[in-house]
C-alpha cells in the first residue's frame, strides 16, 4: 500500500512539473496579447488601460506613403517654374504699386487745402464756366457731306431765362421743313413750326415761362429737326436742364480775415428747405487762385447767410497781384435721394472785389496739416 501511495505521489509530481513547462506555453499562445485585440473589448465597461498600444506612423513613414502616392517633382523642376513666375509677375507689381503712388500723390496735391477749397487752374473748364453746354456736331442730308452745329448758350436754364439756339451748316442747304421741339424721354412737350429756307445758318429763340410747368422740370431733350430738298430727314438733339427757381444768391454781406482763412459771408434766400451748396471762384489779376465749395442744410425758408471759407496757404504758394476778386457764383439745392435732380439757383452777384490782403500772414502749412487735411478730404 504504501508502495503504490510513494508511486502516485510521484507520478503527480511528474505530471506536474510536465504541465507547468508544456501546458502553459499552449495556454498563453492561445490568449489576445492585447486588450485591442480581444473579442470582447466592445463589452468590456471599462476604457482601455495605459497599457493600450496604438500604432503610430513615424514622420519618415508617412512621407514615404506619400512619396509612394504622388508622382515626384524634382527640385530643379519647382526652383525652375517658381523663378519663372516671380520674374513674370514681379514687374507688373511694381508698374501697379508705382501707379497707385502716382495717383495718391496727385490726390493728396490736389486737396492739399482745408475742406472747401481746391486748387483752381485754366485747365477747369467745368468750374471756370459752370453753366456751360456743349456743341453736337452731325453729319446731314442724303450724301452725309454736309456738316450741322448745333449750339445752345448755357445747359441749365430758370424760369425766364432765355434759350438762345444757333445751328451752322457747313455749306449752303434748302430746309424744305423745319421744327424745334423740346422733348421729355422721346415724348414732344412743346413745339415751334419754322418756314421753309435755304441758309447757312439757324437762330431760334425762347423765353421760358414763369414759373415752369411742373412736367417741364428736370432733364430735357432739345431738337431741331428738318427735311431737306432731296427729301432727306435730320434731327439735332442737345441736353439741357430745366430748374425750378428754388434759391437765389443776394449779396456778398462779410469778409473776414485771420491767419488760416479768408471767409466771405453770401447773403442768400431759399424758397424751399433742403440741403444746399454754394460755390465760387477766387481769381487774382492775372489768373485764377481756388475754387471754394461748401454744403448747408436748411431747415427755413428765407435769408440765410452762408460762408465760403478761402484756405490762406492757396495765395503763399504764388505771388499774387490785388485785388482779388469772386466770380462764378452759384448755389444749388442738392437731390435728398439718389437720381433725384439738382436744381440750380440764380445769383444776383456776378463779380465781388475782396478787400486788400496782407499775404505776410498766409504761412505754409506743414507736411502733418496738409497730411491731416487729405485725410478730412479723403473721409468726405
Amino acid at each position: 500500500m504504501r508502495k503504490v501511495l510513494l508511486r502516485l505521489m510521484a507520478i503527480g509530481i511528474v505530471a506536474g512539473v510536465l504541465f507547468a513547462t508544456f501546458g502553459s506555453q499552449h495556454f498563453k499562445s492561445n490568449q489576445p496579447s492585447t486588450i485591442a485585440d480581444s473579442p470582447n473589448r466592445i463589452e468590456t465597461k471599462h476604457p482601455p488601460t495605459n497599457r493600450t498600444r496604438v500604432k503610430e506612423n513615424s514622420p519618415t513613414d508617412f512621407h514615404k506613403e506619400i512619396q509612394d502616392q504622388v508622382p515626384q517633382i524634382t527640385t530643379n523642376q519647382f526652383n525652375d517654374h517658381d523663378l519663372s513666375e516671380e520674374i513674370r509677375i514681379k514687374p507688373e507689381q511694381e508698374a501697379l504699386e508705382a501707379s497707385l503712388r502716382q495717383v495718391q500723390e496727385a490726390y493728396r496735391y490736389q486737396n492739399r487745402f482745408a475742406k472747401g477749397t481746391t486748387e483752381l487752374t485754366r485747365a477747369d473748364h467745368h468750374l471756370l464756366k459752370p453753366n456751360q453746354a456743349f456743341d453736337v456736331q452731325f453729319p446731314v442730308g442724303e450724301d452725309q457731306t454736309t456738316t450741322a452745329t448745333l449750339k445752345l448758350n448755357q445747359y441749365y436754364f430758370l424760369p425766364g431765362d432765355v434759350l438762345n439756339a444757333q445751328v451752322d451748316f457747313s455749306a449752303p442747304i434748302q430746309l424744305d421743313s423745319l421744327k424745334v421741339v423740346l422733348l421729355h424721354e422721346g415724348i414732344s412737350l412743346k413745339e415751334w413750326p419754322q418756314p421753309p429756307q435755304k441758309t447757312e445758318m439757324f437762330k431760334f429763340s425762347w423765353t421760358l415761362p414763369k414759373p415752369l410747368p411742373t412736367d417741364w422740370e428736370g432733364n430735357k431733350q432739345f431738337m431741331i429737326t428738318f427735311k431737306d430738298s432731296a427729301g432727306f430727314n435730320s434731327s439735332l438733339i442737345a441736353g439741357i436742364k430745366l430748374s425750378p427757381l428754388t434759391s437765389e444768391v443776394l449779396s456778398i454781406k462779410d469778409v473776414s480775415q485771420d491767419s488760416q482763412f479768408i471767409r466771405l459771408g453770401v447773403e442768400v434766400e431759399v424758397n424751399k428747405k433742403g440741403r444746399y451748396r454754394i460755390k465760387g471762384n477766387i481769381f487774382d489779376q492775372k489768373s485764377p487762385i481756388a475754387h471754394l465749395n461748401q454744403k448747408y442744410t436748411i431747415d427755413s425758408i428765407g435769408k440765410h447767410t452762408l460762408w465760403l471759407q478761402l484756405d490762406a496757404a492757396a495765395l503763399s504758394e504764388k505771388e499774387i497781384e490785388q485785388p482779388l476778386y469772386l466770380d462764378n457764383i452759384q448755389i444749388e439745392q442738392l437731390p435728398l435721394l439718389p437720381g433725384d435732380s439738382t436744381f440750380y439757383g440764380r445769383s444776383r452777384v456776378t463779380k465781388y472785389n475782396l478787400p486788400p490782403l496782407d499775404p505776410s500772414l498766409f504761412p505754409k502749412k506743414t507736411s502733418s496739416e496738409q497730411t491731416s487735411e487729405f485725410l478730412d478730404h479723403l473721409a468726405d
